[in-house]
């Protein structure tokens, strides 16, 4: 049964999505309600402080809250990313879900693609209508008109410059695909691997990685001016990111997908190995 069939594919999907329908709400109804009452509430405390100003600044001021609730769904996205095995660790529907007549490539895919695309699109669509319902209900108790920020905040992501060009412009999004891919990737192998605070695990691993970084390169920044060639070398260096992350996040999915294969209901406290 290790050839992989797509009727037993969507079978296999049908059946996970209706264990976890119930808890999907939850989450897509709870993200819908926290962005919706929390940007009104944080407008509202604005607006008691100093009201002409709060309606000069409104679009600022959405434009902020905007992206700060956007920042707090994708932290939970990649939250989403490491409960991969956690449905299946309950000892009644992982039994199940493993003795399920599909192969493992089917299982596998049915759990990446949950947490890849279903569970980020219900959370994200929640986003959205929490921000699309607070535009229409504000300006109902307010003198200001129906504003909506969020495309400014999603395409603040790529940083253009006038005069980039546009093979310049194709490299910096393919930079920021491959650290997209390299990042859930990460969150997805220690979900794969870890029981238990996988997602602070890797969090607090990608912070200290940051800081060492960071500073590594403020501590050599006078050295790194002195040189003739650096444009040059930094368009390597940003190309070794593109193709290692890419390779590095295939490795990532590689060995989750073998981590699943050898999955056992009693295992390790700790981790899944």
């Amino acid at each position: 049964m290790e050839k992989f069939q797509f009727n037993r594919f969507l079978n296999v999907l049908k059946w996970y999505l209706q264990v976890n329908r119930n808890p999907l709400l939850a989450w897509t109804v709870g993200v819908f309600l926290c962005v919706f009452v929390g940007e009104c509430f944080m407008l509202w405390a604005m607006a008691k402080t100093d009201h002409q100003a709060w309606l000069l600044q409104y679009s600022n001021l959405v434009s902020g809250i905007t992206g700060f609730w956007l920042g707090a769904t994708l932290i939970l996205v990649l939250y989403i990313q490491t409960t991969l095995f956690n449905k299946i660790s309950n000892k009644r529907i992982g039994t199940i879900f493993l003795t399920l007549p599909a192969s493992n490539a089917e299982k596998f895919t049915v759990l990446f693609i949950y947490v890849l695309l279903i569970s980020p699109l219900c959370l994200l669509s929640a986003f959205v209508l929490g921000d699309m319902l607070r535009m229409v209900v504000i300006p109902l108790f307010s003198q200001v008109g129906m504003v909506s920020c969020l495309r400014e905040v999603v395409s603040g992501i790529f940083i253009f410059l006038p005069q980039d060009t546009l093979p310049t412009r194709l490299t910096e999004c393919l930079f920021l695909f491959s650290a997209v891919v390299w990042l859930h990737s990460m969150y997805l192998l220690a979900g794969a691997a870890l029981r238990k605070n996988a997602f602070s695990f890797v969090s607090t691993a990608l912070l200290l990685a940051v800081c060492l970084l960071g500073y590594l390169i403020s501590s050599n920044i006078d050295k790194l001016r002195t040189w003739d060639i650096i444009s040059q070398l930094f368009k390597v260096f940003i190309w070794l990111c593109i193709l290692g992350g890419l390779l590095w996040a295939a490795c990532n999915y590689w060995l989750s997908y073998r981590i699943f294969k050898n999955y056992q209901l009693i295992n390790n406290k700790t981790t899944n190995l």
